[in-house]
């Protein structure tokens, strides 16, 4: 899921979040908990970037 819409990518990026976060929290927020292998094949990131991602998202207290 690649969100195209540039007036969402610049409010996440006024929170903080560069294009590869705002796609996972957009991605999760839309289909609830996914494993990391899942959550990969629906942004195109590849998953040992998607544990990192997570692990910020966590940090700002954006994913569980």
């Amino acid at each position: 899921m690649k969100t195209t819409d540039p007036v969402i990518h610049e409010f996440f990026n006024t929170l903080g979040l560069n294009q590869e976060e705002t796609e996972v929290f957009l991605t999760l927020s839309k289909n609830g908990e996914m494993t990391v292998l899942q959550l990969s094949r629906l942004t195109d990131i590849p998953r040992t970037n998607l544990y990192r991602i997570i692990d910020r998202l966590k940090k700002n207290s954006l994913a569980a």
